[in-house]
């Protein structure tokens, strides 16, 4: 079997270098010395030349080894910083995460454990991307990002995650649409629930494809037995928001979006009958042992700020 030169075969030829004697080296190297003498032995024999040679009572260095020591402190000095560097990131003292979210989630819930992790670990930096749920997925199964913040369900099942928050979505309609009419009372701070085929014939507003809560939406309309008829798309659920309050359509809204507004400019919520209308929005993730240990990190801040 053939020999291999290992980092302590350097260590240990740098140190007979300095001390210029086998004896005091094995000493400070706490081995023994002909233990040490066997380690040089199989490493000259690896690089085909004498790397040391005895005069009276010394160990001189022949010119072979003058040059394997200029380089030898070089490498033992960037294995040094190597593992430095790596004992930082593992305590989180430098080092750095890329996150992916989606824009609800950027929007309500990121900044404060953003906050709360750069608090403890200001010189971690995180970068952030903001896309579609089917976007991301796609960009962590490329290793582009280190963790996704999006809701449930994916389209592969090839992600590990651990739940964040869950919330109900909510149908919104105009203040003055047909349906308000005909409610009964409903107290404050409560909604009214519907029925989704009663909204056969109105216009709707959704998100583009690609997102999540399009999907709930759609699959909403077509569980009724109807293809809504869409007459707006953003990317923004507070767009959407707005646009149902201007009187433009009806729409999808998470409990996030006007749980937060004290004055939601005159529309109308309602929870719909029928329809799981909760969703488990997650940090999705590829393999729970490969993740960094920032990423834990920002997870295990995230996940305790948001329950």
């Amino acid at each position: 079997m053939r020999y291999a030169m290992q980092l302590r075969d350097i260590e240990y030829m740098v140190t007979i270098a300095d001390k210029q004697s086998f004896s005091q080296a094995a000493e400070a190297l706490f081995i023994s010395q002909p233990a040490l003498s066997q380690s040089i032995k199989r490493l000259e024999e690896e690089i085909g030349v004498a790397l040391f040679a005895r005069k009276r009572k010394k160990v001189l260095l022949t010119r072979a080894g003058e040059l394997f020591l200029q380089d030898a402190r070089q490498i033992l000095q960037l294995s040094s910083h190597l593992r430095t560097q790596m004992e930082n990131v593992q305590s989180l003292k430098q080092g750095s995460l890329c996150i992916g979210m989606t824009p609800l989630f950027g929007r309500f819930y990121f900044a404060q454990a953003y906050n709360t992790f750069h608090a403890l670990y200001p010189n971690v930096v995180i970068t952030v991307q903001e896309q579609t749920s089917i976007a991301l997925e796609h960009l962590l199964a490329a290793g582009k990002i280190d963790l996704a913040l999006m809701p449930l369900p994916f389209v592969s099942n090839k992600f590990q995650y651990e739940e964040m928050v869950s919330e109900e979505t909510f149908l919104a309609v105009p203040s003055d649409h047909r349906i308000n009419r005909i409610m009964p009372h409903i107290p404050a701070g409560e909604f009214g629930r519907v029925d989704m085929a009663f909204f056969r014939e109105d216009a709707f507003i959704m998100l583009y494809p690609g997102q999540r809560l399009r999907e709930l939406g759609m699959d909403a309309c077509r569980a009724a037995g109807f293809e809504p008829n869409i007459v707006f798309e953003t990317s923004y659920v507070d767009s959407a928001n707005a646009l149902v309050a201007a009187g433009i359509g009806i729409s999808f809204i998470p409990y996030m979006i006007f749980a937060t507004r004290s004055d939601n400019g005159g529309a109308v919520y309602y929870h719909i009958n029928g329809l799981n209308a909760t969703r488990n929005l997650v940090a999705a993730y590829e393999d729970l042992h490969q993740l960094s240990p920032a990423a834990k990190a920002f997870i295990r801040i995230a996940r305790d700020l948001l329950r």
